[in-house]
């Protein structure tokens, strides 16, 4: 029998998590906060914040599924239950499932490295030091030259091998061109280090596939959904055309 203090602090890691990713479905949070417990316990603690006012829930349109299904987001009283003044910025659209998957990418790549104990770099300083130091350790001369001015949205993902992966995070609203130009950005860099295409929906990983053999590069970076990231994890040599 879990204490009380435990379920509260069940609770607050549901708020949390919705506080900083916004909407997040109940397979969202049984895989990213309770993967050991039973669906059915993780339903009830959704049940009970709703009950409470804590969040809310809200229709949201799969492409994959072609239903809507349901989101949840926090309330402001939940916001106050977790010591926050304000609810989150809610500026995009609830209703569209991609904004909420471009959030939870960036969630699934956290979850990720720390599982395998990776290392994953966000902030600009990061990414550019990481590609530094693998590109200077494998005696490549005039690394700035290779280096692009910006990196940040995406990220760099560090694997067990130390070779870093160049995360390409595609927006709700990407199309050929922004693969087009994200691919050109990193083309000298994708014979030194890997890629990973991060998609949004199947017409985009369509688009980012067309685009990467049209510039040859299907052997240099692969193209993930945002839900087959979880099998990164069984990746050994991605160069080798795993998509």
């Amino acid at each position: 029998m879990r204490t009380r203090i435990e379920l509260e602090q069940d609770e607050t890691r549901i708020l949390s998590l919705l506080y900083e990713y916004k909407h997040l479905t109940t397979e969202d949070l049984h895989y990213f906060l309770f993967e050991a417990y039973a669906r059915r316990t993780v339903e009830r603690k959704i049940q009970s914040l709703l009950a409470t006012g804590y969040i809310q829930a809200q229709p949201v349109l799969s492409h994959r599924q072609g239903r809507n299904h349901r989101v949840f987001s926090l309330l402001r009283k939940g916001a106050i239950r977790i010591g926050k003044d304000s609810l989150p910025n809610q500026h995009y659209r609830h209703e569209r499932e991609d904004y909420r998957l471009y959030n939870i990418a960036l969630l699934q790549l956290r979850h990720l490295a720390e599982k395998q104990n990776w290392q994953l770099h966000e902030s600009e300083e990061q990414c550019q030091n990481a590609l530094y130091f693998y590109l200077a350790m494998g005696g490549v001369a005039d690394v700035t030259l290779l280096l692009p001015r910006k990196i940040v949205p995406d990220v760099i993902l560090v694997t067990a091998d130390n070779v870093p992966n160049i995360c390409i995070r595609a927006h709700p609203n990407a199309d050929r061109g922004f693969f087009h130009a994200r691919f050109d950005k990193y083309v000298s860099l994708l014979d030194k280090c890997r890629g990973i295409a991060v998609v949004l929906n199947d017409s985009q990983a369509e688009q980012a596939r067309s685009v990467l053999e049209g510039k040859g590069l299907e052997r240099r970076v692969l193209v993930k959904n945002v839900e087959s990231l979880r099998t990164l994890s069984k990746l050994v040599n991605p160069a080798k055309g795993e998509g």
